[in-house]
C-alpha cells in the first residue's frame, strides 16, 4: 500500500524521513514516499511528487507549529482526502498539542508523535487500512514495542528543538516587499480607473462606474496577505527544487502570479499544473512566461 509522508520545513522533514524506514520495518508490505528520499537525481520533483499523490489514498502529515498553516502541507493533504470514502489523512503533532492544531488539518483525527499509546494507534489504523499487510495484530504489537525505543533515538534532538516560528530577518524582509508589491498594484490600479472616469466619453459613464466598482470588489475580494505571501513563498521553493535555481516571481493583479523561467529551462506541464492547483486553492492564479523567444519549446503557457 502506498503512503505519502508529507513534510514542509526542515524541521517536519527530519520527522519525515524517519517515519518512513520505522514504518517500512515494521510493516514490510507499505511502500512509504518522503519526496526529500525517495525522488531521484535528474527526476522532475514536482512531477514525482504529482504522480506519488495521484496515486495514494493514505498519507502521513507532519506538522509543527512553524508549518500547519503552510499552503503546500494543506494542498497535499487536500490532495490526498479527495477519496472521501476511501481515503484517510494522519496528521502527525510534532511540538504542539492538538488544542493548537488550527486550519484545515483539524478536520482529521490527530496523532501525537511522542505519546506511545497514540503512535501504536496510528499504525494499527494504517495497518488495517492496508490491503494485504503480511503481518498479523499480535506481530505488528511485538514490531512496534521493539522499533519504538528506535524511533525515539532518532527523534530525541526534534523534541528537544522546538520548530522556527518567526521567519528570519530576510524572509520577513522578502514578505514585506512582496506585499508593497500588492499594495502598489492596487494603487496604479486605482489610478488608471481614476484616469478612465476622467477621460468618460458621452454614454459610456455607467460602463465605466461598474468597471470602477468590478475594481474595487476585485481587490476587496483578493485572499488573505498573509495566506498570498506564504503561497509566493511556496511556490518560490518548489520551483527551486523543480529546475534546480530560483525563478523571479512577479504579481501582476492582487491575486494573479506570473512566473518569469529563463531560456532553457523547462517546466513539465504536469509540475506547472499541480501548482497552479496550489495557487487556485489560495484563491491565487499562477501564470508562466518565458523570458525570451529562445525558451518557447520550453513552458507552455498556463
Amino acid at each position: 500500500m502506498k503512503l505519502f509522508i508529507s513534510w514542509s520545513n526542515p524541521h517536519a522533514q527530519v520527522v519525515a524521513e524517519a517515519l518512513r524506514d520505522w514504518l517500512k520495518d515494521m510493516i514490510h508490505a507499505l511502500e512509504p514516499f518522503v519526496s526529500s528520499l525517495d525522488i531521484a537525481k535528474g527526476e522532475r520533483g514536482l512531477a514525482t511528487i504529482a504522480h506519488e499523490l495521484e496515486g495514494s489514498r493514505h498519507g502521513i502529515i507532519c506538522v509543527n507549529r512553524a508549518n500547519q498553516n503552510a499552503p503546500w502541507l494543506n494542498f497535499e493533504a487536500g490532495s490526498i482526502s479527495k477519496q472521501v470514502e476511501t481515503s484517510r489523512v494522519f496528521p502527525v503533532l510534532i511540538d504542539l498539542p492538538g488544542s493548537d492544531l488550527q486550519g484545515p488539518l483539524r478536520e482529521f483525527q490527530y496523532t501525537e508523535l511522542f505519546s506511545e499509546r497514540d503512535m501504536l494507534r496510528l499504525v494499527e489504523s494504517i495497518w488495517e487500512a492496508c490491503p494485504d499487510p503480511n503481518i498479523n495484530l499480535i506481530q505488528l504489537r511485538k514490531n512496534f514495542s521493539r522499533l519504538w525505543p528506535e524511533l525515539m533515538d532518532a527523534l530525541e534532538e526534534t523534541k528537544e528543538t522546538p520548530s522556527v516560528e518567526l521567519a528570519s530577518a530576510q524572509e520577513a524582509r522578502s514578505a514585506e516587499d512582496k506585499l508593497d508589491e500588492l499594495l502598489g498594484l492596487a494603487r496604479q490600479n486605482q489610478r488608471r480607473i481614476d484616469s478612465l472616469e476622467g477621460a468618460s466619453f458621452t454614454g459610456q459613464p455607467t460602463r465605466r462606474r461598474q468597471r470602477k466598482q468590478a475594481a474595487d470588489d476585485f481587490w476587496l475580494t483578493t485572499p488573505n496577505i498573509d495566506e498570498a505571501l506564504r503561497t509566493l513563498d511556496e511556490i518560490n521553493k518548489r520551483l527551486a527544487e523543480e529546475i534546480g535555481k530560483p525563478i523571479s516571481l512577479t504579481v501582476e493583479r492582487p491575486n494573479k502570479i506570473v512566473a518569469l523561467v529563463p531560456a532553457g529551462l523547462r517546466i513539465q506541464s504536469q509540475s506547472a499544473r499541480t501548482l497552479g492547483e496550489l495557487a487556485q486553492s489560495r484563491g491565487l492564479s499562477l501564470h508562466f512566461r518565458r523570458t525570451s523567444a529562445e525558451s518557447a519549446e520550453n513552458v507552455e503557457e498556463s
